[in-house]
């Protein structure tokens, strides 16, 4: 008995504690702003789809909290469901119809609130295609 106990600390000695646990804060808030309009949901969630959460569009800015949200480096994905299809309407030519948002988070403790602001992608790519004049 002894000798298996003396085998699991020194395994935890050259191991650590740290990565046998997930580290997780215990609620993080994401401040979403420029809503176009008070139709619908707005929808986050992580590029791996494990945590999400969704606000009714009440307003032009909205929070969304999730709970149990682990530590680290997240990509956080954000749209406006204006028509309530849970799902990012694309038109012809592949680009969002509606207002949305990728931004990378970094989560190093509990209570943090991150500010994303929601972007026309098919305005924002017209403005960036448009011919310079001179």
């Amino acid at each position: 008995m002894k000798k298996l106990l003396s085998i699991v600390v020194m395994m935890f000695s050259i191991v650590g504690v740290r990565p046998l646990f997930a580290q997780t804060a215990k609620s993080v808030s994401f401040r979403i702003s420029n809503i176009p309009n008070k139709q619908g949901k707005v929808l986050l969630a992580t590029a791996n789809g494990k945590h999400y959460g969704m606000a009714e569009a009440s307003d032009s800015v909205v929070t969304i909290c999730l709970n149990e949200f682990p530590l680290g480096k997240q990509a956080i994905y954000v749209f406006h469901d204006a028509n309530g299809n849970f799902k990012m309407d694309m038109s012809d030519d592949k680009l969002p119809i509606e207002f949305c948002a990728v931004q990378n988070v970094q989560i190093t403790e509990d209570g943090q609130t991150f500010e994303i602001k929601l972007v026309d992608v098919r305005k924002k790519h017209a403005n960036n295609n448009q011919p310079i004049n001179h």
